[in-house]
C-alpha cells in the first residue's frame, strides 16, 4: 500500500491528525501505508528515532520485499534492460486518430445565424492569452504542465501546434495579426488597446480565451486550482468585452478545463452565439481549422469547412457567476 503523494505529511498540515511529519508517519505505518510517496519526508531517520515498534517496520517492509519478488524483480539475472522496446507514440497514426478525437468532442454552444463553418478572410486578428500557449492545450498531469515548469529550460517534448500556427497554416494568404491582449494570471490591461486596434483593422478577430492547466497554482486550472467564482482569469473578462465591442466579426474560443460564465458576452450584441470545447487532450488538434466570420460574435475552436462539431458540453454553461442555469 502506498500514499498519495504527500498524504502522510498532510495528515498534519492540512488534516491536523497529527502534531508533526513524525507523528503522521507513524499513524500512516499504523494504518497500513508501507510506501511513503514522493520522498520520505516522513518515513525517515526521526520516524525510527521517534521508537516505532519494529513489528510495524516489518510488516511493511515484508510486504514490499514479497511482491518485488513476485514479480521478479529479485531475480538474480533481473535487470530493468530487458523490459526496454522500441515504440512510437507519436506516429502519423496516432496523431490522426488524435485529430478525428478533437473535432469530434468539439461543442458548439450556438451559431443562430450560420456563421460557422467559415470562409476564408483576406485579414485575421488573433488574439488572447490562451491563442499562443501549447501548454494551455494539455492538462495539468502532462508532461509539458507537471514536469517542465521544474524545468523551464527544457523544450516541450511533444509538436504541438498553438491555436496561432494552426490559424496561419490553415489560411496561408490571409494577413494574420497577433495580440496577446493580457495573460492568464496578472491584472495587466496594458495590451487590451492593441488587441483592440487589431480587431478594428481586421476582417475577422479570433479571441482565444480560458485556462492555463497547472497544478498548484501553476496554472489557473488543474489540481490546487481552485476558485471562488466562474469568471475568466485575469483580466480576460475585460478583454473580451473590449474586442468584442471593437470587432467587425469574431469567433469567441474558449479553451477551459472549467464551465465559465460567458453568457453575458453575447447579451446586447446583435445576433449573438457561442460555443465552447470541454476536453483539454481534444482541443490539442481542433486548431487546424479555419476560422471566417459574419457579423456577430461566435465562440467555437472549430473553425474549418471540413469539421463538424457534434460533442455535447459534460456541464451546463452560466450565463453569469451568479447563476448555475445555461
Amino acid at each position: 500500500m502506498v500514499s498519495d503523494y504527500w498524504a502522510v505529511a498532510f495528515l498534519a498540515s492540512m488534516h491536523h491528525v497529527a502534531d508533526d511529519v513524525t507523528g503522521a508517519a507513524r499513524a500512516a505505518l499504523r494504518a497500513g501505508i508501507d510506501v511513503e510517496l514522493p520522498h520520505t519526508s516522513g518515513y525517515g531517520q526521526a520516524l525510527l528515532n521517534d521508537g516505532v515498534p519494529t513489528d510495524l517496520l516489518d510488516r511493511a517492509v515484508l510486504r514490499v520485499l514479497t511482491q518485488k519478488a513476485e514479480l521478479g524483480l529479485l531475480d538474480p539475472d533481473w535487470e530493468p534492460g530487458q523490459y526496454t522496446a522500441p515504440a512510437d507514440f507519436d506516429s502519423s497514426r496516432n496523431r490522426g486518430i488524435a485529430r478525428d478525437l478533437a473535432e469530434q468532442s468539439v461543442v458548439l454552444l450556438d451559431n443562430p445565424s450560420g456563421t460557422l463553418p467559415l470562409a476564408s478572410p483576406r485579414s485575421i486578428a488573433v488574439i488572447g492569452p490562451a491563442a499562443d500557449e501549447a501548454r494551455c492545450l494539455f492538462g495539468c498531469y502532462s508532461f509539458p504542465n507537471h514536469v517542465l515548469p521544474h524545468h523551464p529550460e527544457a523544450p516541450l517534448g511533444v509538436e504541438a501546434p498553438t491555436v496561432l500556427d494552426a490559424i496561419r497554416q490553415e489560411f496561408p494568404d490571409a494577413s494574420v495579426h497577433h495580440e496577446t491582449g493580457c495573460s492568464f494570471t496578472v491584472d495587466d490591461r496594458g495590451g487590451i488597446e492593441a488587441a483592440v486596434a487589431a480587431a478594428s483593422a481586421a476582417d475577422l478577430t479570433i479571441l482565444v480565451v480560458g485556462d492555463r492547466s497547472g497544478m498548484f497554482g501553476e496554472g489557473t486550472s488543474g489540481e490546487g486550482c481552485d476558485v471562488g467564482a466562474l469568471t475568466l482569469p485575469g483580466v480576460q473578462e475585460d478583454l473580451v468585452d473590449a474586442v468584442l465591442d471593437a470587432a467587425n466579426q469574431t469567433v469567441l474560443v474558449l479553451v477551459s478545463g472549467r464551465p465559465y460564465a460567458i453568457g453575458r458576452h453575447a447579451r446586447g450584441r446583435t445576433r449573438p452565439s457561442r460555443p465552447s470545447s470541454p476536453a483539454r487532450k481534444a482541443r490539442r488538434r481542433s486548431p487546424a481549422s479555419s476560422p471566417a466570420g459574419s457579423t456577430p460574435p461566435d465562440t467555437c475552436p472549430c473553425r474549418s469547412p471540413t469539421a463538424r462539431p457534434a460533442s455535447q458540453a459534460p456541464t451546463s454553461r452560466p450565463r453569469s457567476p451568479s447563476r448555475a442555469t445555461a
